[in-house]
């Protein structure tokens, strides 16, 4: 947040006030997703855009099918977590596409691309 403050191309923004409706195959449900961020941003050719912004930990946003589990459970639970978390990115992507907005996925390695 003290990024969104400080930098001088970051316009204006505000955390989890939006709202995009996303349906889970999972529970054949309808449900909201708040991403993190919503940010205006002075382009390099000074337009103005908006970015949708999800901050995750980089093992989220990679398929659990490609680790090794001795828990049933906590592959299920991840299984599960992925899933919901495709069907969220999925509906965010779609809704910024149709707006002219950005959607974007930071993780770790972007937000520390040198270690901490």
């Amino acid at each position: 947040m003290e990024y969104c403050d400080t930098h001088t191309d970051v316009l204006d923004w505000a955390s989890e006030e939006f709202i995009v409706p996303y349906y889970f195959i999972g529970d054949s449900k309808w449900h909201r997703y708040y991403p993190d961020f919503i940010l205006n941003v002075r382009t390099t050719t000074n337009q103005r855009q908006t970015w949708m912004v999800e901050i995750k930990p980089s093992a989220q946003t990679r398929s659990p099918q490609t680790k090794t589990y001795t828990n049933a459970r906590r592959q299920l639970r991840e299984t599960v977590e992925y899933a919901k978390n495709q069907a969220k990115w999925k509906a965010a992507n779609e809704f910024c596409v149709n707006k002219g907005w950005k959607f974007v996925i930071l993780t770790e390695r972007e937000l520390y691309p040198n270690g901490r």
